[in-house]
C-alpha cells in the first residue's frame, strides 16, 4: 500500500554500499526514505545502460510533464519508453525494495553495489561499473562545476 509522500526541502546527498540479495532486494537508506517520503521510488535504467535511475514521485511526476511537453515522434518515442522500460516498486518496513529481475540481469546488480544520491533520484551502479565510469564522471563534472566556483 502506497503513503503519500510529503514534501522535503533536504536534498539527497550522498553515497552508500548496499547489497543485492538473492532476492533481488537492496535496501534504501533510511535518511534518504525520509527526505523521497512516501514508501514508492519508479524504476527505469538510464538511457546509457550503464546505471539503474531511482525517481521519487515528484520526479517522475516531473519527467512526466516534460516529456508530455514535447511534440512528434520524440513525445512518442518518450512517453513509450517510460511506458515499457519504467517499473514502480515499494520499500518495506526495513527499506527495501525488490528490484526487477530484468533490470538486474541487464544491469549487472548483484552484491554490493553503489548507490548515488544527487539532485532529486538514486542511481544503482554495479560496484565495478562505477569504479570504470567515475574518472570521466568526475572530469565531465570538474569542467562543469568548475564554471559555478567549485
Amino acid at each position: 500500500m502506497s503513503t503519500t509522500p510529503v514534501p522535503n526541502k533536504k536534498p539527497l546527498q550522498g553515497q552508500a554500499f548496499p547489497t543485492v540479495d538473492a532476492k533481488n532486494r537492496v535496501t534504501i537508506p533510511a535518511d534518504w526514505r525520509e527526505i523521497i517520503g512516501g514508501n514508492e521510488i519508479h524504476l527505469m535504467p538510464s538511457t546509457a545502460g550503464d546505471c539503474l535511475k531511482m525517481l521519487p514521485p515528484v520526479e517522475m511526476d516531473r519527467l512526466r510533464e516534460s516529456v508530455n511537453a514535447l511534440v512528434g515522434p520524440k513525445r512518442t518515442a518518450a512517453q513509450r519508453r517510460i511506458g515499457y522500460d519504467s517499473r514502480l516498486v515499494y520499500w518495506d518496513g526495513q527499506g527495501r525494495c525488490v528490484i526487477p529481475d530484468e533490470f538486474c540481469k541487464r544491469l549487472n546488480l548483484t552484491g554490493e553495489v553503489v548507490m548515488n544520491a544527487g539532485e532529486g533520484m538514486l542511481e544503482i551502479w554495479n560496484a565495478a561499473k562505477w569504479e570504470a565510469a567515475k574518472p570521466m564522471i568526475d572530469e565531465e563534472s570538474s569542467i562543469v562545476l568548475s564554471s559555478f566556483g567549485i
